[in-house]
C-alpha cells in the first residue's frame, strides 16, 4: 500500500515542480498589475495566449508523465533538445533579417535553418528500430503522444521568432507601405503589440490557467495509466513517512530552487551585460556536463548516481545511435538560439526588454531560457492608413546597431544613436565659490566626453554605449544693472563668473589654463557669451534682460526647452530630411512635414537635458548613471542623490533630513510607482517627454488662480514632474548619481526656502490626487494602490502639527505630571502665540519668534526623551510609544548602515529629533500663514538705483524734514497739520452735500469719501512710520488695514531708461559689450532664422508681464483669501484630531489592559486604542518605506556592478572594460594641456563665428566633427599605428587606425607662421608621429609634396571644433612646409 502512495506522491511532486514557476509568474504579474496600470489586451490576444499556453501545458505533461518515464535518463536528457520544431519552422517563415546581412549570408543562414528544422524533426526516428532497438514506444498511442508532446511543447517561445517584416524606412523616412505583412502575420504582430503593454494582466490569468490545465492533464495521465485515484486524498499523509527515503523531496527542491536560481541568474547576467560569459556559455556547458556525467555513470556504473536519482531504478541501456541523433538535436538547438551570442541590449534593461515571455519552465529550464531570450530589442509598432482597425499595419522597425551597407552610412547612423546631453544651469545671485563649483563640474564633463570619444576612435568601434555628445548652457537671471553713468552693464555676478572661468578650468586639468575671452552675441533677449572648452564642446552663458524677457527659473527652463529641444532638433531634422529627399521625386508639403516629425521624434528620444542649479557639484560618473536609467523610453526624468553641503547646525539638520528623504521616501516612490519630484538642481530629462505638447505648452501657462502662484512659480520642478506623470511618463531615482549643492546656513534663509517649498508640495500632490483617475489611466507605472499610499502620506503631513503637539503634551504629562488638561494647554501655548504672530506681525518678527521657540522646543524634546525612558522603565518596554520609537530608531540605523558611504549622516539624527517641533510644527505654521507671499525668499538683493531715483529720494527726505520742523511737537505726538487741515476742509464740503437729494451732489459725496479714504491711509502710514503711498481710487478702506507683505512677481522691476537711452534700445552703442570685465572678444548681433525664432518665442510666451495695479491688488486679495481658507482648514482638522484624542484619553473610554509577567510579577499595561491605531498606521508606513528601500538598494547594487570593469575582460560587447579604462588613463598621462590656450583664440573666434552666423546645430557640429575624425585618420595614416603603440604599453595588441579630433572650420590661415606650432594639446605620443611621419608616408605610398602647394595638405579647413587633432594637423602642415627641403628628411623635435 505504501508503494502505491509513493507512486501517487511522485506524480504530485512532479506536478508541484511544474506549477511552481507558473504560480511565481502569476504572483509577480499580480504585483505589477497592482502597483501599475496597463491597457487590457483585446479578445484576440486573450484567446491566442490562453490557447497557446494550454497547448504548451498539455504537451509538457505528455512529455514528462508519458514519454520520459519510458526512456533511460540519457535518452530523456537528449530528447529535451528536440523540443524546438516550431521555433525552427518560424525562424524560416516568420522571422526577418535582424542583423542586416547581405543576400549571400541570408541564403546561407536560411539553408542552415532548414537543416536545423530537419534535425529537430528527426525526433520521429525514435519510432524506428534502428534508432531504438528496445522499441519502448511500440504502441501507436505512445508514438502519437511523442509527436504531440514534442510539437506542443515547442510552441512555448513562438514570439521570439515572429518578427514578421522588419520594416525598413524608405528614402523619405516613412514605413514602406509596399512591404506590409500579409493578413495572418499582421494579426500575429497585433497580438505581440498588445502584449507589449498589457502582458501583466494576461500573465496573471494565464499562470493560474496553466496550473489548472496541468493538474487536469496529470489526473488524465494517471487515469489512463491505471493509477488508483482513490489514494490521491491520502498522498499528503505519506509525506510524513518519506524521511526514510528523501529522494523525491530532494528532487522537488532541486528542480524548483534550481530552476528559479537559473532563471534569475540568467536575467541578472543579461541585465549586467554579461550575457556571453555568464549566460550563453554556462547554459551550453551545463547541458554538456550533464550529458557527460550521465554517460560516464551509465557506462562505468561506478557511482550509482543514476540509480539514486531515478525512481524507476532501471538499467541504463541507451543505444549508440541515440547519441548520434542527440548530437544533431543539440547542435540544431545551438543554431536556432544563435542570437544569445550576439547580445543587442543596453545596460540595466528591464526584464521585458531582455526576455519575451515572463514564464519560465522548471523542466526544460535551459532550452526555455535560450529560446525566450529576445533576438533584438525593438518593439512592434504600427501605422494606420484610415480610421478603421482593418487598415492598421503592424511591423518591427529595423533594430538599432544593425550593420549598414557602407562606412559613411554606418558613421551617420552611429552618430545619430549617440545620446546628446544639454547641461542647462540656471544662475542668479550665486557666490564665487558656488559658481566655481558648477563650472568645474561642466569642465569635468567636457573632459570626460573628449576622452571617451578619443577611446572610441582609438579602438575603432562604433559602439555608442558610454559615449555622448555634450553642450553646456548657463541662463543668468537678473544679470544687468545700472552703472554710475545710468547705462546698463553686466552686474557683479556676471563679472565674477567670467573671472572664475579660467580658475575652474585650471582646477579640472590640474595646470594653469587661461581661457579665451568670450565671444559676445547680441540677442533679442539680451546676450550670449560663448566659450569653447578644452574638449571642443561649447559653453553658452545666456545674459537675460528682464526688460526684454521674463525672469525667474521657470521661464529660463521654457527658454532652453523651446530653443534646444524645439528649434535645434527641428532644424537639425529639417537639414537631414533635405539631404534624404531625392530631387527627382516630387514630394508634397504634407509628406515632408511627416518626415520631419518622424525624424524629430527619433532624435528627441535620444536627446536629454541635464537640469542644474548655479551651485551644483557633480561628476561625469553621476551623469552616466542617470543616462543608464534612460534606457527605458517610458522614463521621462531621472533624479540623483542630492547631498547638502555647508557648515553649521542647520546644514547638519538638512543632511539627515535629505538622507532619510532619499533613503526611504524617494526609494519607496521609485519601487511602488514613480518619484513625485525630480529636483532641478540635478536631474536628467528626456527631450521627447518635455516636447510633449501637453507638457511644454502647459508649462508656459501664466497663473490665473491663487493656487497657480503656489504650484507654478513656487515649485516649478515639482510641477514639471506632475505634468510628466499625468502625461504617462515615469520619473525614476538613481541613488548612485551623487550631486552636491549648498544648503541654507542661516535660520531665516532656511525658513524662507521651506516657506516656498511646503505650499508647492501640498498643491502639486493635491493636484495629482485629484486627477488620480486620469493619471492612472494614462500612466502604467501608477496604480490606485500607489495613490492610496500617497493619500496616507498626505494625511500624515496634514495631521503632523497636531500629532507633534500631542507628543509634547504626553511628554509633559509623563515627566512633570501636571494633569492631562494642563499638559495640553501648555503644549498649545507656543503654537497659538506663533500662529497669531504670523497673522499680525512682519516677517522679520515671525522669524525671530520661530528661532526663539525652536530653542525652547529643543529643551522640550529632551523632556520627550526623558518621558519615553520613564514610560519604558516605570510602565513597560512594550508600551506602544516606546516600541514605535525603538522601531523608528532601529530602521533609521539599518538604513544608514545599508548606505555605508553616507553613514556620517546618522549622528545628525539626534539634532533632527530635537528639531522635530521646529520642522513639523513651527515651519508648517509659518509656511501656511505666509502662503500669500510668493516672492523667492532666498538670494534676494536690493537693486541698484539710478541717479534720478536717488535724487528723488533725497528731495523727498528734505521735504519730510522741513514738514517736521514746521509741525513741531504736535506733529510728532499726533498727526501732521497738513493732514488735519485737509480733513477739516473735507468735512466742511461734505456737510451740505449729505443734506441734498441731488444726484450730482451725491456723486460728489462719493468722490469726497474716496478722498477721505486716501487721507486716512496717509494718517495710518504716518502713524506706523511709513512713507505715504499712492493707492488705487477704487481701493476700499478695509484694504488699508495691516496685512502681511504680499508680493506678486512682476517683470518690470528695472527703472525706466533715461531720455538719452531710449526704452526701445537698452544697448544703444553696445557699450556694455566693450566692458573690460567681459574681455576683448568679438561682438556680433544674432541674425537670420535664430533671431526670428527668439522674437516669435518672446512675443508668444516670454514677453515681460506689464504691470497692472488693479490686477495685482486683486491677486493679493485672492492670495490672502486662499491663505485664510487653507489655514482655517488645517486648524480645524488638527483641532478635531487633538480633541478626539484628548477626550478618549481624559475619559479612558477606548482603553484596554494587557497583563504580562515581569520577574514573576503580573504587571498591567493600559493602552489607548486610538493612539495605538495611529502608531500602527505610522509604523506600517515606515515599514513599507523600509521594504521599498531594500528593493531599491538591490537595484542600485546591480547598477554599480554593471558599471564595474573586470580584469581580463576582452569582450567587445562591453565597451568600456578594464582595457579601455587603462587606455583612458594612458591618454590622460600622455596628454598635456599647455598654458598657451589664449594664443589660439583667433582661430577659436573664427570657429565660433561660423557656428553663430552659419546656424550650425549642436548635433550637426558633433556629427561632422566625428566624421572628420575618420577622414583625417585615413589621410594621415601611414605605417604609424598610434593605437597599437598605446595598447602595447598596456600589454595588449590591437591594430587600429589612429583618429584624432581635428581643427575647426576655417581655423587656420594659409600664412600661418611659426606661432601655429603653439597648440593647445601637446602629446608625448605625437613626438613619435612627427618624427616618423614623412618616412612612414613614403613607405606607405603617400605622396609628400615638394613645394608649398596647400592643396596636398590634409583638409583642415573643412574640420570642425575638436581637441588633440588640432595639434596633430598643425604639425602635419608644418611638415608639409618643410618638405621643400629634400635633404632634411629627418625632422628633430627641437625644431618644433
Amino acid at each position: 500500500m505504501k508503494s502505491t502512495y509513493i507512486q501517487t506522491a511522485h506524480y504530485f511532486l512532479l506536478t508541484i515542480a511544474m506549477c511552481i514557476p507558473y504560480m511565481l509568474t502569476s504572483f509577480v504579474s499580480f504585483l505589477k498589475w497592482l502597483f501599475g496600470s496597463s491597457p487590457t489586451p483585446g479578445l484576440l490576444t486573450w484567446i491566442t495566449i490562453l490557447l497557446f499556453e494550454t497547448i504548451h501545458s498539455l504537451g509538457l505533461c505528455a512529455l514528462v508523465f508519458w514519454i520520459l518515464p519510458k526512456y533511460d535518463v540519457i535518452s530523456g536528457a537528449l530528447l529535451l533538445s528536440a523540443t524546438n520544431i516550431l521555433p525552427s519552422l518560424l525562424l524560416i517563415t516568420c522571422s526577418g533579417n535582424v542583423y542586416g546581412d547581405s543576400k549571400v549570408k541570408v541564403v546561407l543562414k536560411k539553408s542552415l535553418d532548414v537543416f536545423a528544422l530537419i534535425c529537430q524533426a528527426s525526433v520521429v526516428l525514435l519510432l524506428f528500430p534502428f534508432i531504438d532497438p528496445a522499441q519502448r514506444l511500440a504502441n501507436p498511442e505512445d508514438k502519437a503522444v511523442l509527436v504531440i508532446g514534442v510539437l506542443f511543447t515547442s510552441i512555448k517561445c513562438w514570439e521570439t521568432f515572429v518578427d514578421g517584416h522588419i520594416g525598413h524606412l524608405n528614402s523619405q523616412g516613412l514605413p514602406d507601405s509596399g512591404n506590409y505583412n500579409n493578413r495572418f502575420m499582421n494579426k500575429i504582430l497585433k497580438v505581440r503589440f498588445e502584449l507589449q503593454e498589457g502582458r501583466c494582466s494576461v500573465s496573471m490569468v494565464a499562470g493560474v490557467w496553466k496550473v489548472i490545465i496541468t493538474v487536469a492533464a496529470v489526473y488524465l495521465v494517471m487515469y489512463l495509466k491505471g493509477v488508483d485515484l482513490k489514494n490521491t486524498d491520502k498522498v499528503f499523509f505519506v509525506f510524513t513517512e518519506l524521511h526514510e527515503d528523501t529522494t523525491m523531496l530532494s528532487s522537488l527542491l532541486a528542480v524548483s530552487i534550481g530552476g528559479f536560481v537559473a532563471y534569475y541568474a540568467a536575467y541578472i547576467a543579461c541585465k549586467l551585460q554579461m550575457q556571453i560569459t555568464s549566460f550563453a556559455v554556462p547554459i551550453v556547458v551545463s547541458i554538456l556536463v550533464t550529458l557527460g556525467i550521465l554517460a560516464g555513470d551509465c557506462h562505468h556504473n561506478d557511482t550509482g548516481f543514476i540509480q539514486h536519482i531515478s525512481i524507476y531504478r532501471e538499467k541504463c541501456d541507451v543505444s549508440q545511435n541515440v547519441y548520434y541523433v542527440g548530437i544533431l538535436w543539440f547542435m540544431s538547438l545551438l543554431w536556432i538560439s544563435r542570437h544569445i551570442w550576439l547580445p543587442m541590449q543596453g545596460r540595466l534593461e528591464d526584464f521585458e526588454r531582455l526576455f519575451i515571455n515572463p514564464f519560465y519552465c522548471g523542466i526544460l529550464t535551459c532550452e526555455n531560457l535560450v529560446l525566450n531570450r529576445r533576438r533584438h530589442n525593438e518593439t512592434v509598432t504600427y501605422s494606420c492608413d484610415g480610421p478603421t482597425d482593418q487598415q492598421e499595419h503592424f511591423f518591427i522597425v529595423k533594430p538599432r546597431g544593425v550593420k549598414q551597407s557602407n562606412s559613411s552610412t554606418q558613421q551617420d547612423a552611429t552618430s545619430a544613436e549617440i545620446p546628446f546631453i544639454y547641461a542647462c544651469a540656471t544662475m542668479w545671485h550665486e557666490t564665487k565659490i558656488e559658481m566655481t563649483q558648477l563650472l568645474k563640474s561642466l569642465f569635468r564633463l567636457d573632459k570626460e566626453q573628449a576622452l571617451r570619444e578619443q577611446c572610441a576612435v582609438l579602438r575603432n568601434t562604433v559602439d555608442v554605449r558610454d559615449r555622448f555628445n555634450y553642450q553646456a548652457h548657463i541662463f543668468f537671471d537678473d544679470s544687468l544693472e545700472i552703472n554710475d553713468d545710468d547705462k546698463w552693464q553686466a552686474n557683479v555676478f556676471v563679472r565674477t563668473l567670467i573671472k572664475v572661468m579660467s580658475q575652474a578650468c585650471s582646477a579640472v586639468h590640474q595646470r594653469y589654463m587661461h581661457l579665451h575671452a568670450p565671444y559676445k552675441v547680441i540677442t533679442p533677449y539680451g546676450a550670449q557669451l560663448i566659450w569653447e572648452m578644452p574638449g571642443g564642446n561649447l559653453l553658452y552663458v545666456h545674459i537675460k534682460d528682464k526688460n526684454k524677457i521674463r525672469h525667474r527659473k521657470r521661464w529660463s527652463q521654457v527658454m532652453y526647452m523651446y530653443y534646444l529641444l524645439g528649434y535645434q532638433i527641428l532644424k537639425d531634422s529639417a537639414q537631414d530630411i533635405v539631404k534624404q529627399i531625392n530631387p527627382e521625386t516630387p514630394v508634397d508639403k504634407k509628406h515632408v512635414s511627416e518626415m520631419i516629425d518622424l525624424d524629430t521624434k527619433r532624435k528627441s528620444k535620444n536627446t536629454y537635458v541635464l537640469a542644474l542649479d548655479g551651485d551644483t557639484d557633480f561628476s561625469p560618473g553621476s551623469v552616466r548613471v542617470l543616462l543608464d536609467k534612460m534606457s527605458n523610453e517610458k522614463v521621462g526624468a531621472v533624479c540623483g542623490r542630492i547631498h547638502p553641503i555647508g557648515s553649521g547646525p542647520l546644514v547638519w539638520y538638512q543632511k539627515f533630513e535629505y538622507a532619510i528623504g532619499h533613503w526611504l521616501q524617494k526609494s519607496t516612490e521609485h519601487v511602488l510607482g514613480c518619484v513625485l519630484c525630480s529636483p532641478g538642481c540635478f536631474s536628467l530629462f528626456r527631450a521627447s517627454a518635455l516636447m510633449d505638447d501637453n507638457i511644454m505648452r502647459t508649462y508656459t501657462t501664466l497663473p490665473t488662480k491663487p493656487g497657480h502662484f503656489l504650484q507654478y512659480d513656487q515649485g516649478e520642478d515639482r510641477w514639471l514632474c506632475t505634468l510628466l506623470l499625468q502625461q504617462g511618463y515615469r520619473v525614476d531615482y538613481a541613488a548612485a548619481a551623487d550631486a552636491y549643492t549648498y544648503a541654507p546656513e542661516g535660520f531665516n534663509e532656511f525658513f524662507n526656502q521651506r516657506r516656498r517649498w511646503t505650499p508647492s508640495t501640498l498643491a502639486n500632490i493635491m493636484d495629482l490626487l485629484s486627477s488620480s483617475e486620469v493619471t492612472v489611466a494614462h500612466n502604467s507605472n501608477i496604480s490606485y494602490l500607489y495613490i492610496v499610499y500617497q493619500m496616507a502620506m498626505m494625511a500624515g503631513t496634514v495631521l503632523g502639527p497636531g500629532t507633534v503637539i500631542m507628543m509634547i503634551a504626553g511628554a509633559i504629562e509623563a515627566v512633570f505630571a501636571p494633569g492631562l488638561i494642563y499638559a495640553y494647554l501648555m503644549s498649545l501655548l507656543i503654537p497659538t502665540i506663533f500662529t497669531i504672530a504670523c497673522f499680525t506681525t512682519s516677517t522679520k518678527i515671525q522669524l525671530t519668534l520661530a528661532a526663539v521657540f525652536s530653542a525652547i522646543y529643543a529643551f522640550i524634546m529632551m523632556a520627550v526623551i526623558a518621558g519615553t525612558v520613564v514610560i519604558a522603565f516605570q510602565k513597560s518596554f512594550l508600551h506602544p510609544s516606546v516600541l514605535f520609537t525603538t522601531i523608528l530608531s532601529v530602521l533609521y540605523i539599518l538604513s544608514g548602515l545599508l548606505h555605508w558611504k553616507e553613514i556620517s549622516c546618522l549622528p545628525h539624527g539626534f539634532l533632527y529629533f530635537l528639531c522635530i517641533p521646529s520642522g513639523y510644527l513651527l515651519l508648517f505654521i509659518y509656511s501656511l500663514c505666509n502662503l500669500n507671499i510668493v516672492s523667492w525668499g532666498t538670494r534676494e538683493l536690493p537693486r541698484r538705483k539710478t541717479k534720478q531715483e536717488l535724487a528723488a529720494e533725497k528731495e523727498t527726505e528734505e521735504k519730510k524734514k522741513k514738514e517736521k520742523k514746521k509741525d513741531g511737537l504736535f506733529a510728532h505726538l499726533f498727526f501732521s497739520s497738513t493732514y488735519i487741515q485737509e480733513l477739516k476742509q473735507l468735512f466742511e464740503g461734505l456737510k451740505p452735500n449729505l443734506l441734498s437729494s441731488n444726484t450730482d451732489k451725491q456723486d460728489d459725496v462719493v468722490t469726497l469719501l474716496r478722498q477721505m479714504n486716501d487721507n486716512i491711509a496717509k494718517l495710518l502710514d504716518q502713524s506706523t512710520g511709513k512713507q505715504p503711498q499712492s493707492q488705487s481710487p477704487h481701493a476700499s478702506i478695509a484694504s488699508s488695514l495691516k496685512e502681511p507683505d504680499t508680493e506678486i512677481p512682476t517683470s518690470t522691476e528695472e527703472p525706466v531708461p533715461t531720455e538719452d537711452e531710449p526704452e526701445t534700445d537698452y544697448y544703444r552703442g553696445n557699450h556694455w559689450a566693450h566692458d573690460p570685465a567681459l574681455g576683448n572678444g568679438p561682438v556680433r548681433t544674432l541674425i537670420g532664422k535664430e533671431k526670428d525664432f527668439w522674437n516669435v518665442l518672446i512675443e508668444k510666451y516670454l514677453k515681460p508681464i506689464e504691470k497692472d495695479p488693479q490686477k495685482e491688488t486683486q491677486n493679493k486679495a485672492d492670495l490672502i483669501e486662499l491663505r485664510n481658507d487653507v489655514c482655517f482648514l488645517m486648524v480645524m482638522m488638527n483641532a478635531l484630531w487633538m480633541a478626539i484624542n484628548f477626550m478618549f484619553q481624559l475619559r479612558e473610554a477606548a482603553t484596554f489592559t494587557i497583563e504580562y509577567n515581569l520577574n514573576g510579577e503580573v504587571v498591567p499595561l493600559k493602552i489607548d486604542i486610538l493612539g495605538l491605531l495611529f502608531i500602527i498606521f505610522f509604523t506600517v508606513l515606515i515599514l513599507i518605506q523600509f521594504c521599498g528601500m531594500l528593493f531599491h538598494r538591490w537595484e542600485t547594487f546591480l547598477h554599480i556592478i554593471s558599471m564595474a570593469s573586470l580584469k581580463g575582460t576582452v569582450d567587445e560587447a562591453v565597451k568600456f572594460d578594464e582595457q579601455t579604462h587603462q587606455l583612458m588613463e594612458k591618454l590622460e598621462e600622455t596628454t598635456e594641456l599647455t598654458t598657451e590656450y589664449d594664443e589660439d583664440q583667433e582661430h577659436i573666434y573664427i570657429r565660433l563665428r561660423d557656428v553663430v552666423t552659419g546656424g550650425i546645430t549642436a548635433r550637426t557640429l558633433a556629427t561632422t566633427r566625428r566624421r572628420n575624425l575618420s577622414m583625417t585618420a585615413t589621410r594621415l595614416n601611414g605605417n604609424l599605428d598610434l593605437t597599437s603603440t598605446v595598447l602595447e604599453d598596456l600589454g595588449t595588441s590591437q591594430h587600429t587606425r589612429p583618429r584624432k579630433y581635428t581643427a575647426g572650420q576655417n581655423a587656420y590661415r594659409r600664412n600661418t607662421g611659426k606661432n601655429m606650432l603653439r597648440h593647445r594639446y601637446s602629446c608625448k605620443m605625437y613626438d613619435y608621429v612627427v618624427a616618423e611621419a614623412k618616412r612612414g608616408n613614403r613607405i606607405a605610398g603617400v605622396y609628400v609634396p615638394e613645394g608649398d602647394n596647400d592643396d596636398d595638405v590634409p583638409n583642415v579647413d573643412t574640420s570642425l571644433p575638436g581637441t588633440m587633432g588640432r595639434a596633430f594637423a598643425k604639425k602635419m602642415m608644418y611638415l608639409k612646409r618643410k618638405s621643400i627641403h629634400r635633404a632634411e628628411t629627418s625632422l628633430q623635435m627641437s625644431e618644433l
